[in-house]
């Protein structure tokens, strides 16, 4: 049983991880979710970036696909969903779950007792 619940959680740590992208400062301040950032920082869907005057950055996805944040803007992290492109490594991740569930359903459900339910 143990098992079957560290799969799980490695499984959703591993979605977790893929929903990530890299904010990459191109000038000037720019921050997330309050802070300043200087240097490319990982950003989860709905953090908040903010570009100041003569600023910019870029928020980049593991497929390639780019998000700008343009000088005297706000942008909240949008899901990979939102952005274009086919992200393989999701579409992997996804494959694990379902496969992670079904091994998951057979081992809760094979019942090792050897004895018949009736005499």
């Amino acid at each position: 049983m143990r098992t079957v619940f560290s799969v799980a959680f490695v499984f959703f740590a591993a979605a977790s991880i893929a929903q990530a992208a890299t904010l990459q400062p191109q000038q000037g301040r720019v921050t997330l979710n309050g802070s300043a950032v200087v240097v490319p920082t990982t950003v989860r869907t709905g953090d908040l970036v903010w570009a100041g005057a003569e600023s910019s950055a870029q928020i980049v996805y593991a497929n390639g696909c780019t998000v700008t944040v343009s000088a005297g803007t706000n942008v909240t992290v949008p899901a990979p969903s939102a952005c274009q492109g086919t992200d393989m490594t999701n579409l992997l991740l996804g494959g694990g779950l379902v496969a992670g569930a079904v091994t998951a359903a057979i081992v809760l459900s094979n019942n090792s007792s050897d004895k018949p339910a009736s005499p």
